[in-house]
């Protein structure tokens, strides 16, 4: 009698999982916005992918520059005179 009872409690755990799953897991999912470069990387990286992001962001548009020896320096349209002494 004692194992009989936990065959039926496995029984209704292994038919009820299904029905709880959909019931809590339904509707519709979640957008993630694709354009958004840097919630992207914080999903798939976490903070270090979020400024090799920024990283690479500001060297496409010439804010930065990678020397020969992988130093990072200002680049050509670096203006420290405008800059707001915010990264982007």
């Amino acid at each position: 009698m004692f194992w009989l009872g936990y065959a039926v409690f496995g029984l209704l755990v292994l038919l009820g999982l299904p029905w709880l799953f959909r019931a809590f897991e339904s509707g519709p999912s979640l957008a993630i916005p694709l354009e958004d470069s840097y919630l992207l990387a914080c999903l798939s990286g976490g903070r270090k992918r979020v400024i090799r992001t920024a990283l690479v962001a500001l060297i496409d548009l010439g804010f930065l520059q990678v020397q020969a020896d992988r130093k990072i320096e200002r680049g050509p349209r670096f203006d420290a005179a405008t800059s707001s002494g915010e990264m982007e």
